[in-house]
């Protein structure tokens, strides 16, 4: 088990949590991005920025070597439906 596959399930902060809404507003200033978009983010971790890009692109793929981190995010995808991702 890695160290992130461990601290996973308290991740998210709200620290990380608005610096991924940051992130994710600034990538969409820079790049165009809608429906048709289709996205892959490597490091996802428990899929913040995923989360904040996801109302935006039309699929998206989130990718990590932490299960733990990976397990995190695919319930929260579960919880908020999005089924895109």
């Amino acid at each position: 088990m890695s160290s992130f596959d461990s601290r996973a399930a308290t991740w998210d902060s709200p620290e990380r949590a608005d610096r991924a809404i940051a992130v994710a507003s600034a990538i969409r200033a820079a790049v165009p991005v809608n429906r048709a978009t289709r996205a892959l983010e490597f490091g996802a971790g428990t899929g913040l920025l995923g989360m904040a890009l996801a109302p935006h692109v039309g699929s998206l793929v989130l990718a990590d070597a932490s299960t733990g981190m990976l397990e995190v995010a695919a319930g929260k995808l579960a919880d908020a439906g999005l089924d895109h991702v």
